[in-house]
């Protein structure tokens, strides 16, 4: 099998969607084993994988098994501690190496956020930020979220956000945008690019993404198993957000970029509108409303919706040759979508000026 034969493959299988009547470890143990096949028969540039970089795999794919064992039989610190040698261990040679496959982004990037809200009218930037400090009871379990624990959600597109969110009515949606004023550095679990899978990092990084890419089953059940490992992935960052990079660079972890498990092709967007971002608090220091750090990184705009801006005058009609590019194309079909011209509006820096929250109330 050649790249683009694996490539076609991997993406027909991400996010795992079948099995939904079978038991979650069943379904994770029929995922990765789909990718450990595929893996065996790979060959990149015409050679195949050296049997070391297949037994990693497959050593990996089993240990990611194991720590859903230990968890769903009531043992959460063993699981851990299984998920915590898997990405570090005192000889220096994790089987997955986090650091070679940090997804970074310079300061002046675009991130989104949605909030589902009756009205935007005079609503305070705040009310488009993390859930603030003294109220944690309400932080729900999500993908990659402890329950109590404030996190961030980020989108890259408005339309990530809102499939992210399980497609509600646009307009009840608040959004704002974001801008970071530091370098932010992910653990990214998106789905590789092609040539990516060129580097055995990415290939041995992929059962760890298979895990966290497996749709929830039930939606109305409290205790979703498909959020064992993505939230043993979060306490672990909680944990370990200092690193030095492979340079010998001291950095940080800011939070996880990921796909979201809705990703589909009804819209023929680009890839990259399905990534979303999450990042867990600095600190939980009630003397604080927010995050002082986070407060520190974000500046945001006053949310407004979809329906409002289109009030305001009616988004434009782009007409013209159609790219024969199908990248370029899917690129056209954001742009000219209520998504897309939603976010041109957004970044209109004279309407929509970025300001940082403050952290004190």
């Amino acid at each position: 099998m050649n790249i683009d034969e694996f490539y076609k493959e991997l993406l027909c299988i991400l996010p795992y969607v079948t099995d939904k009547d079978k038991h979650f470890r069943i379904r994770l143990g029929n995922a990765l084993r789909q990718y450990c096949d595929m893996i065996k028969v790979l060959e990149i540039d015409g050679n195949p994988l050296s049997k070391s970089t297949i037994d990693s795999v497959v050593h990996i794919s089993n240990k990611i098994k194991a720590i859903v064992k230990s968890s769903m039989e009531g043992l959460p610190s063993r699981a851990f501690a299984q998920l915590h040698n898997l990405l570090y261990n005192k000889a220096g040679n994790p089987p997955i190496d986090i650091k070679s496959t940090i997804l970074s982004y310079d300061a002046g990037e675009s991130f989104y956020r949605i909030r589902l809200m009756d009205s935007v009218n005079d609503v305070p930037r705040k009310e488009l930020f993390h859930i603030p400090l003294s109220k944690r009871g309400m932080v729900k379990t999500q993908r990659f979220s402890i329950s109590g624990y404030p996190c961030l959600y980020l989108g890259e597109t408005i339309y990530g956000c809102w499939e992210e969110m399980r497609r509600p009515q646009m307009y009840k949606c608040a959004v704002s945008r974001y801008e970071n004023r530091e370098t932010l550095n992910f653990i990214d679990l998106t789905i590789p690019l092609k040539d990516e899978l060129k580097n055995h990092s990415y290939l041995k990084l992929l059962p760890l993404i298979i895990a966290c890419m497996i749709r929830v089953a039930d939606d109305e059940a409290t205790y979703k198993p498909e959020y064992i490992v993505p939230q043993l992935l979060m306490e672990w960052i909680l944990k370990n957000r200092k690193y030095t990079d492979n340079g010998g660079n001291k950095k940080e972890i800011h939070g996880i970029a990921y796909i979201s498990t809705h990703h589909n092709e009804e819209f023929e967007f680009p890839e990259d509108s399905f990534i979303n971002y999450a990042i867990p608090v600095f600190s939980v220091d009630l003397r604080c409303a927010y995050c002082k750090k986070l407060c520190q990184i974000f500046n945001l705009s006053l949310p407004t919706t979809n329906d409002i801006e289109k009030l305001k005058g009616a988004y434009g009609v782009e007409g013209g040759r159609q790219p024969r590019d199908p990248k370029k194309q899917r690129i056209q079909n954001y742009q000219n979508s209520d998504f897309g011209h939603l976010e041109e509006r957004l970044n209109d820096t004279v309407r929509f000026p970025l300001e940082s929250i403050n952290w004190k109330h």
